[in-house]
């Protein structure tokens, strides 16, 4: 019987232990999120199989590499920030997560830049100049002012226009 580890920092548990000691991870919470797998996913065993490999070693970074790597390569970043952020659900200060989760969005982005430099570029429309004004003023109050659903409102509405610009 292989004993039982600790996914995040490697720490010896017990059968009877619902939280590690050690780092405060959930160990139900982290056992839920291991057995559905994401939709998007299913059919790309590869990536499935190094998700089940670096939740067995969790402090190895060159499998996080591979990971993140190979979404990258399959196209699904997508799915490699929601198991990221699913580790980050289970433990808000895990920073390995959050330093992968960073990587991801900057590969989004770079992916993202250079389809759009691939493109012809288009002269958005003049509406949406406006509405990234609006949106923007309503960001900043709701955040400086403490109005949660004007800031929440004001970054859903510019995440709309850019997405609109982005497409064009």
């Amino acid at each position: 019987m292989q004993p039982l580890t600790c996914p995040k920092c490697s720490y010896n548990l017990t059968k009877d232990m619902n939280e590690c000691p050690s780092c405060g991870i959930i160990l139900s919470k982290i056992s839920d999120k291991e057995s559905s797998p994401d939709r998007q996913v299913m059919g790309n065993s590869v990536l499935l199989e190094l998700w089940k490999k670096i939740v067995q070693d969790y402090q190895n970074e060159a499998l996080h590499e591979q990971f993140i790597q190979s979404s990258l390569q399959y196209n699904k970043l997508s799915f490699a920030s929601q198991q990221y952020r699913k580790m980050m659900e289970v433990n808000p200060l895990d920073e390995t997560s959050k330093k992968m989760q960073d990587k991801i969005i900057q590969l989004a982005s770079f992916q993202m830049l250079s389809q759009r430099s691939e493109r012809k570029f288009e002269k958005p429309p003049k509406w949406t100049t406006f509405a990234i004004l609006a949106s923007s003023a309503a960001l900043f109050f709701g955040t400086f002012a403490g109005k949660p659903p004007l800031a929440i409102g004001g970054l859903i509405s510019l995440a709309v226009v850019f997405g609109i610009r982005l497409k064009r």
